[in-house]
């Protein structure tokens, strides 16, 4: 796939595999840290039972973030948000779609996996979610949290350390996530503390505001949500805060919300305080 690339965009090999390594080396080398809030939820908890996912992708002012349509060989279709070609954010035509957010272990515990920039695609290509899970079970190790959620109502996130990872199950049709590790046998080697305590605070606000819609919701009360200012600077809509550290300096570049039973998505370019929602369709 990276030589494809690489040939495709006329640079070399090591540059473009340098590229898709950053959220690898960004947080155990200059200690540089992406922040992201992320939801799903079904069956009960939304107005008429469809399948809805999303999420604030926060990372650094101006980093460049691309939309693209993509079609394969075998007639699978996609639209993915792309962060600077490194992170991926996909609806698939197959009925799924996909949210991500960084995570942080010791980096003693460090050691080389496959970047997240290679194995996202691939679990993204799968027909069917269960082999995209297949995939993350068998690649996903230490910097990332994934949930995926499908048209058929299957929601399902999964934690990892370098060597571990752990499935985690929506809870009343629910599931939500942030930046520090909420599996037990994870939570003593978490950094979230040093930098981004403002996860923990994230997480507890989005299950209360979507608790409060419960039975409810709906795309434009997730739009509602994801622009919400609590703790603000710090808050699920994140803004930019001379006061932050630069190393933790991330503000909201887009906002996303999927139905992939629709096979729609809508894009907030920005913070969705500030930017309307455009709406896609594969």
């Amino acid at each position: 796939m990276i030589k494809g690339q690489a040939e495709g965009a006329g640079i070399s090999f090591e540059q473009a595999f340098a590229l898709r390594c950053t959220l690898e080396l960004g947080p155990y080398y200059p200690k540089l840290s992406g922040l992201c809030t992320s939801f799903a939820a079904r069956g009960k908890a939304t107005r008429d039972g469809k399948t809805i996912l999303g999420q604030n992708i926060d990372w650094y002012p101006g980093f460049p973030v691309d939309l693209l349509k993509v079609t394969h060989e075998d007639g699978l279709t996609q639209l993915t948000i792309s962060l600077g070609g490194f992170a991926e954010y996909t609806l698939s035509s197959a009925g799924f779609g996909i949210c991500a957010n960084s995570t942080l272990t010791p980096p003693e515990n460090f050691h080389l996996n496959i970047p997240l920039a290679c194995y996202l695609p691939k679990a993204m290509r799968q027909k069917t979610i269960g082999d995209a899970l297949g995939v993350l079970c068998q690649a996903a190790r230490g910097v990332g949290y994934y949930h995926l959620a499908s048209a058929e109502g299957d929601i399902v996130g999964i934690e990892s350390v370098f060597d571990d990872f752990n499935i985690i199950y929506p809870e009343q049709d629910i599931l939500v996530h942030s930046n520090h590790y909420v599996t037990d046998r994870f939570k003593k080697g978490d950094l979230a503390y040093m930098g981004i305590a403002d996860s923990y605070l994230r997480l507890d606000r989005m299950k209360r505001l979507m608790d409060m819609e419960y039975g409810d919701i709906t795309v434009e009360k997730m739009m509602t949500i994801l622009a919400d200012h609590n703790d603000y600077p710090l808050s699920i809509c994140r803004h930019y805060d001379s006061k932050t550290p630069r190393l933790f300096n991330a503000e909201t570049l887009v906002s996303f919300i999927m139905i992939p039973e629709e096979q729609r998505m809508y894009i907030s370019y920005g913070n969705p305080c500030q930017h309307e929602y455009i709406e896609y369709r594969l």
